[in-house]
C-alpha cells in the first residue's frame, strides 16, 4: 500500500540490534510474494543487518543472522523446528492473514516464541471486528479477551447494535498499539 510499514519496521530492527536486544534474531513472516521486497528494502535501508531467507530447500536457522525471512506456509511446515527457538522478535507482514483465529496459519504463528512482536497490516479489519481481536491475540495474547468475551463485550454491541460508546471504548484500548497512516496524509506530507 506504500504507507511505510516495511521501512518503519526496519528502523525497529536496526534499533533492536543497536540496543543489543536482537541476539536471537528476528523472524519476519510474510506472503511469498513479498519476500523479495523485504530483502530489497533490508539491503537498501539496513545493509548492516545480516539477512537470510528461511524458505525453500536447504533452509536453516543460522545463529549469526539478524533477520530471517520466511513465508506463512514455511512457518506452518517447519512449526516444530521454529517453536524450539525463542526469537528476539516476530514480525508478521499482512497480519490480516491471521484474522481467522482457527486457521492453521494463525494457530501456528501464535505459538512461536519471541520477546517482541509486531503485526503489520493495511487492513486490520476487513469484514468483522473479530479480525482485529485475532491480530491482537498474536501481539498481546488475551488483551481483548477470548472470542466469546470479545463478541459479547464489543462485536455484538458495535456491529449489531451500533453502540458508539462501545466503539469508542474499543478504540481507546486499542489505539496505543495501532499506528494508522492514511494515504492522503502520506501524499500531502511527501508533496510539502
Amino acid at each position: 500500500m506504500g504507507l511505510g510499514k516495511t521501512v518503519q519496521s526496519i528502523a525497529v530492527l536496526l534499533r533492536l540490534k543497536e540496543e543489543r536486544l536482537s541476539a536471537n534474531g528476528c523472524l519476519v513472516i510474510a506472503p511469498a510474494a513479498l519476500l523479495n521486497n523485504w530483502e530489497k528494502e533490508l539491503n537498501r535501508f539496513a545493509p548492516s543487518l545480516n539477512v537470510s531467507r528461511y524458505h525453500g530447500s536447504g533452509r536453516k536457522l543460522d545463529k549469526k543472522q539478524d533477520v530471517f525471512l520466511t513465508t506463512y506456509q514455511t512457518a506452518v511446515r517447519d512449526a516444530e523446528k521454529l517453536k524450539k527457538r525463542e526469537f528476539s522478535m516476530l514480525l508478521v507482514d499482512e497480519a490480516h492473514l491471521m484474522k481467522n483465529a482457527e486457521t492453521r496459519i494463525s494457530r501456528t504463528v501464535k505459538q512461536l516464541r519471541s520477546k517482541y512482536r509486531i503485526a503489520l497490516s493495511g487492513t486490520p479489519v476487513e469484514n468483522r471486528l473479530e479480525d482485529i481481536r485475532s491480530i491482537f491475540d498474536f501481539i498481546l495474547p488475551g488483551y481483548l479477551g477470548d472470542a466469546s468475551k470479545f463478541r459479547e463485550q464489543y462485536r455484538v454491541p458495535i456491529e449489531v447494535m451500533r453502540n458508539r460508546e462501545k466503539a469508542e471504548s474499543l478504540r481507546k484500548i486499542t489505539s496505543p498499539f495501532l499506528l494508522r497512516r492514511l494515504k492522503i496524509r502520506q501524499q500531502t506530507a511527501l508533496s510539502a
